[in-house]
């Protein structure tokens, strides 16, 4: 019983120190990323201002493009081109509801910008490969919550903890690589909700 007790105690701490780590540090990394596009933004404007309108056309309807690219990616959070941006923000307004920038970044892999109509195009080796990583993610997890469940107590301590210290991280990594397959499902509810829009207005 008291292995037991061990074995889980050291396991929530494992997981609080993973997850308090990640949580402190995730936000910093995120916000100093967009901090430094602010800046980039910052400079490709001061650098505008001190162009003319006369001056070297081409290099400012370059130094536009780049701005409204920048502000479209803070915004955002997809990079992509200045052409781009009118089709997806388009798809963005067609879709309605309570469908955001982040469903539509979520599905960017599957989207064509092709033609004038943004489409999600999603082949069948897509569906297996993205299903095939789903169901591998959660047996993954489920296999080590088991397997740290089941660790031979007879053995010392510390070749427990070193178990449960890889159990753990398997199931954070298998987590993560779960959360990042399964975008593939907002592909599909946009597919959907696009084919319902497009048929009303025919």
């Amino acid at each position: 019983m008291d292995d037991i007790i061990k074995n889980i105690t050291s396991v929530a701490g494992i997981i609080g120190l993973i997850l308090s780590l990640f949580s402190k540090y995730y936000p910093e990394l995120f916000y100093l990323k967009k901090d430094r596009k602010v800046k980039d933004l910052l400079k490709i404007k001061e650098i505008k201002e001190l162009l003319n309108d006369d001056e070297d056309t081409k290099f400012n309807e370059f130094l536009n493009s780049e701005i409204k690219e920048n502000v479209f990616t803070i915004r955002t959070g997809i990079k992509t081109n200045f052409k781009s941006i009118r089709k997806l923000q388009h798809l963005k307004d067609e879709l309605g509801l309570n469908y955001s920038w982040k469903n539509i970044k979520n599905s960017i892999r599957f989207i064509s910008l092709k033609k004038e109509k943004p489409t999600i195009v999603i082949s069948i080796v897509d569906a297996m490969v993205y299903s095939i990583f789903i169901i591998s993610s959660l047996i993954s997890i489920f296999y080590c919550l088991v397997a740290m469940y089941h660790i031979d107590k007879s053995i010392p301590f510390k070749f427990q903890l070193t178990f449960i210290t890889i159990y753990t991280i398997s199931i954070i990594a298998a987590f993560f690589f779960f959360r990042n397959s399964i975008n593939i499902l907002d592909a599909y509810l946009i597919k959907r909700r696009l084919e319902v829009v497009r048929n009303e207005s025919e």
